[in-house]
């Protein structure tokens, strides 16, 4: 949003730093720059790094036990059934080349600490960038301290232009059209960038302060506030007070009314919009009608900073000024009433999502209540915090619990419902709902532990003692759902129609239009084609054409139902639909499940065998991503998939096969879906020179470290000539081995050399 000044020697000696090392850590006070610069720095290197550069966030972190979650979703990773979050990460990044940048790590340094070293130790192509005001501390680490910007030294006649000085004249030009650095006001700008310490975060504070003072003005009541606080004495502030009294000053030039909505802006994690300000902030003490002229007010002193995004204007506190405003909302009566105000502000907001999540409105508010996953985390930290609050935060995640579908982050639900379980032992309907959504989501995730019946077992127990027909029902239809995940389908039936015919005589409509595929699908097992057909029409014909989540389940599993059947064309215009419906939420699992049907067809015809190979691979990748297991884990349908497998590997050879294949699973994720659907031409047959070159399933670096190995070079020499770790050298070469299936570098070097006859000249590069 502003200019970036300065710190090229920084950003010069830093890059090459992580060009040679693998963690380097800026480390500074607030204010001084870290953020930014590690952004200049990440910008130089991401055009060498076959994986690019990932940014995430971490300042709105609170729970160190989500970091691992945090990181998956900057690098858009699903989750994956019975797995840890740290062992998704760790699979997907040991065979990437990128730069991962952890910014703002002081808060939870000991669990960025542990997730370095992990990565350090397991992902052999990964740098990571991070930013703390204390180290790591971890093998490794290099510490890089970045200094506040250079200023003018007292001595000079007239000051040459530092810096520091010329931040402070790009931000002073913003607000005061036509400043520019003179011989009249450099001597004054070079006291004030002194005084500062060259702190650009109190540099750019006291540049707004020229809307309504003069720069002699702003020099003269900012040296005053110093000889205050040093008594007079000519000994310097230390760096963190000067910033301190810089913040400090700016609170003092705000309004009463702009202090208290500065103050009570502490409590929002991330950026945030007027509306929930409005609500959370406003009170007797701050009238809902003059939070926007405050917030303005906040804006104009840079104070709030504009996050716009392309839907809606949204706002931001830089996280020094966040830490200043939560000081002061500690100290005030009234703290604890907003950090409630808050909670129950984003409970109506998850309420506003369940109460439409499964109608034509469900994609407008599922990426509302995306955009405030850090507000949701925060309001459930600070619910579970106190023994009078936990219930209002089971209540909380239990609302939530269809967001957690929506967002494929069962493995986030799980964690928050277990955690409100821990402190609501007492028999109330958010502890049966937390009951059955936690083994819900532990069943679709593969958990079948002895526990899962006994769990909804409490569920049904407590809705019956409570005397709650409809909490009963759907405790019956998911103890269901755990007798299908355990492999005993005529029991789940018999739960689940039990619990649809209260549920019908109770007209829930949502619970009718859920339990319809879910009963489709057992249908199906059982080899009732028909029923099953039957029970996914119900979902079908209950779902507007904007819902996504519960008709894309019903089109694959119907799809699946009508290839058994022998309708091939029906079939196959049901698995583009329930694609399509499932690629806005990148549902990366049914996605997977839509594309089986498509690449069974494809499989019948000679022709289409090219086509067929290319979405197996497709298949195999999105299944890879979620860690799922194909199809269930049913037999009778992976038969299928084998069979479609056979006959393209005898149509097309098994080199052609595994062109086609490693095609469409390496494919992005839009990819598979213009193709699968119909919006890009047809997958074309591969062409010889690929069907000859695996070395195209390494990355970039890796052939390059191929190509070194058939030279005959050792992993040592490898090491020297790229300007990398032995360690490094030897993760690759065992990488590539392992990609390959081959025992030996001489097999390496004998791939590389065919590849060079067949590609002939220029094969090198």
């Amino acid at each position: 949003m502003t200019s970036f000044v300065g710190r090229s020697e920084e950003i010069g000696a830093a890059t090459q730093l992580l060009g040679r090392v693998r963690l380097v850590t800026f480390l500074g006070p607030g204010g001084v720059g870290k953020t930014r610069t590690a952004l200049r720095v990440a910008g130089q290197l991401a055009g060498g790094l076959d994986g690019g550069v990932c940014m995430v966030q971490l300042s709105s972190l609170k729970d160190p036990d989500l970091l691992a979650h945090s990181v998956s979703a900057a690098l858009g990773l699903p989750e994956q059934p019975n797995r840890s979050q740290l062992d998704v990460l760790v699979d997907h990044l040991e065979d990437r080349e990128l730069l991962l940048v952890l910014d703002t790590c002081e808060h939870i340094v000991d669990a960025c600490g542990m997730l370095a070293d992990v990565l350090l130790r397991t992902a052999p192509s990964v740098r990571i960038l991070a930013t703390s005001r204390e180290p790591l501390d971890v093998p490794g680490e290099h510490t890089f301290p970045l200094m506040p910007l250079a200023v003018p030294s007292a001595q000079d006649g007239q000051p040459i232009t530092t810096d520091a000085m010329q931040l402070f004249a790009d931000r002073a030009a913003a607000v005061v059209p036509g400043f520019v650095l003179s011989d009249g006001n450099r001597g004054a700008v070079a006291a004030l960038c002194r005084r500062l310490d060259g702190i650009p975060l109190a540099i750019e504070l006291a540049a707004v302060r020229l809307r309504a003072l003069s720069l002699e003005q702003i020099v003269d009541r900012l040296s005053g506030r110093f000889r205050v606080l040093t008594g007079g004495s000519k000994v310097a502030l230390p760096r963190h007070k000067t910033l301190r009294t810089a913040i400090d000053w700016s609170h003092d030039l705000c309004s009463p009314q702009e202090r208290l909505l500065w103050a009570r802006l502490s409590v929002f994690a991330g950026d945030f919009d007027l509306p929930s300000v409005e609500d959370v902030c406003a009170d007797d003490a701050l009238p809902a009608e003059e939070v926007v002229e405050q917030l303005i007010g906040l804006v104009d002193k840079s104070v709030v900073l504009r996050a716009d995004d392309a839907d809606e204007v949204r706002y931001r506190l830089l996280d020094t000024l966040r830490e200043y405003g939560a000081e002061q909302l500690a100290e005030r009566a009234d703290g604890y009433a907003v950090q409630v105000r808050h909670r129950d502000h984003y409970l109506e907001l998850a309420r506003w999502f369940e109460a439409e999540w499964a109608g034509d409105e469900q994609m407008p508010r599922f990426h509302r209540l995306l955009r405030e996953r850090a507000n949701l985390r925060v309001a459930l930290e600070f619910s579970y915090s106190s023994a009078q609050e936990a219930h209002t935060g089971l209540t909380l995640a239990t609302t939530l619990w269809a967001f957690w579908f929506c967002a494929s982050r069962l493995s986030e639900g799980r964690y928050w419902l277990h955690k409100g379980l821990e402190l609501v032992p007492e028999p109330v309907a958010e502890r049966s709902m937390a009951l059955r959504y936690a083994g819900w989501y532990a069943a679709i995730q593969g958990d079948h532990s002895p526990e899962l019946p006994l769990m909804l077992g409490e569920a049904c127990d407590i809705a019956v003692q409570l005397g709650d027909e409809r909490l009963h029902a759907h405790a019956r239809a998911i103890l269901g759902c755990v007798h299908m995940a355990m492999g005993r389908p005529e029991a789940a039936v018999e739960l689940y129609e039990a619990a649809h015919v209260t549920l019908r005589e109770l007209d829930d409509q949502v619970g009718i239009l859920m339990y319809g595929y879910h009963l489709g699908f057992l249908h199906m097992l059982l080899g009732d084609l028909a029923a099953a057909c039957d029970n996914c029409d119900v979902t079908l014909s209950m779902a507007g054409p904007e819902e996504r989540w519960n008709r894309g389940w019903a089109a694959c599993h119907k799809a699946v139902a009508l290839w058994l059947m022998g309708d091939h064309e029906e079939s196959a215009r049901l698995a583009r639909v329930g694609a399509r419906c499932k690629y806005d939420l990148e549902d990366y699992l049914c996605i997977a499940h839509c594309l089986e049907p498509l690449a069974w067809i494809a499989a019948e015809e000679p022709e289409h065998c090219v086509r067929a190979a290319w979405l197996l691979g497709a298949v195999a990748g999105l299944y890879r991503r979620c860690g799922a297991v194909p199809m269930f884990g049913v037999s009778m349908l992976q038969e299928f998939q084998y069979a479609a497998e056979h006959k393209a590997k005898q149509v097309l050879g098994e080199t052609a096969y595994e062109a086609a294949f490693r095609g469409g699973a390496t494919a992005p994720l839009d990819q598979v879906i213009a193709r699968a659907t119909g919006d890009e031409p047809p997958v074309a047959a591969p062409e010889p020179d690929e069907q000859v070159t695996p070395l195209g399933v390494l990355t970039r670096r890796e052939r390059e470290v191929a190509t070194l190995v058939a030279e005959g070079l050792s992993n040592r020499q490898i090491a020297q000539r790229l300007v990398i770790s032995k360690r490094t050298a030897d993760a690759h070469v065992e990488h590539i081995l392992t990609k390959l299936g081959f025992s030996s570098r001489a097999q390496i070097a004998s791939l590389v050399g065919e590849t060079a006859r067949v590609l002939g000249e220029g094969a090198n590069s």
